[in-house]
């Protein structure tokens, strides 16, 4: 089922004009303790504000665009890339529903849709290889742990992936990194692995290129800052677990971000402008 898209009144889109990101969010609070918006509206339109200031925040290469400029074209459009799309456009769909609604009905899949996005991945990684990256993106995001798994053993190379590395794929991490919604946890654990006590970058990435999603790192790690003030602006139980869950959040990057500057840190290209 379709859900209406959370809209304010002419007056109150008018008293947001001319605030700061703080600001807007702090007024948006205001309306949500006075009961003159709900929950939902609240939710959605705080987020949006998050992401819509983290993609301004987030253009580290400037007037040449986005990481995603230089994919791989795919082929010509056939039926079964528009089945692709339309498969994605549903799972995206789903996610904003269920971040509005905190409701896993919303985002629950069948069996047979599973085994349709992992008949999508393994049939076609390679003939439309930009349409299964945004599948395994879409897949790390969504709420259901058999679609996380089965993306990070995808990724990994734990199942069958056709010879396809996906370590040396920077068009790959490229669009998960810029990508303007939540970056799953998953996504952290996939760039390194523990030793010992330590979180450290998997050595097949180049250096040069860990470099380059750094400032993509850093606005996801601003992005968790400004969620965490938004949870501690609420006091209902609820919002207590997520503040809990968005310091954890917020730690996990940090570490990554640490990780990130020590394993740069021996090239002299690498190092802190």
């Amino acid at each position: 089922m379709k859900t209406s898209k959370p809209k304010l009144s002419q007056e109150q889109n008018l008293a947001l004009r001319g605030l700061n990101l703080q600001q807007k969010l702090e007024q948006l609070h205001k309306w949500y303790i006075e009961g003159k918006i709900s929950k939902e509206t609240f939710e959605a339109l705080s987020n949006a504000l998050i992401n819509k200031a983290s993609r301004k925040a987030q253009n580290p290469l400037g007037a040449s665009g986005s990481l995603e400029d230089n994919l791989p074209r795919d082929c010509p459009r056939s039926v079964v890339e528009g089945e692709i799309q339309a498969f994605l456009e549903r799972l995206r769909g789903n996610i904003r529903s269920y971040i509005t609604n905190r409701n896993p009905n919303v985002a629950s899949l069948t069996k047979r849709e599973i085994e349709k996005f992992k008949r999508y991945t393994i049939n076609y990684c390679i003939v439309y290889p930009a349409k299964v990256s945004r599948l395994l993106i879409i897949g790390l995001r969504y709420p259901d742990k058999q679609l996380n798994e089965f993306c990070v053993n995808w990724i990994r190379g734990d199942s069958l992936s056709f010879g396809k590395n996906y370590y040396y794929d920077h068009h790959f991490w490229g669009l998960l990194w810029e990508d303007g919604d939540l970056v799953p946890l998953d996504a952290i654990r996939l760039m390194g692995q523990k030793e010992g006590e330590e979180f450290i970058i998997d050595s097949r990435f180049e250096k040069t290129f860990i470099k380059t999603l750094m400032p993509y790192f850093e606005a996801q790690r601003d992005k968790e800052v400004m969620r965490l003030k938004l949870a501690m602006m609420r006091d209902d139980r609820d919002d207590e677990r997520q503040v809990a869950r968005k310091l954890k959040r917020l730690n996990a990057f940090n570490i990554l971000i640490a990780a990130a500057e020590k394993y740069c840190a021996a090239e002299k290209y690498c190092t802190a402008e």
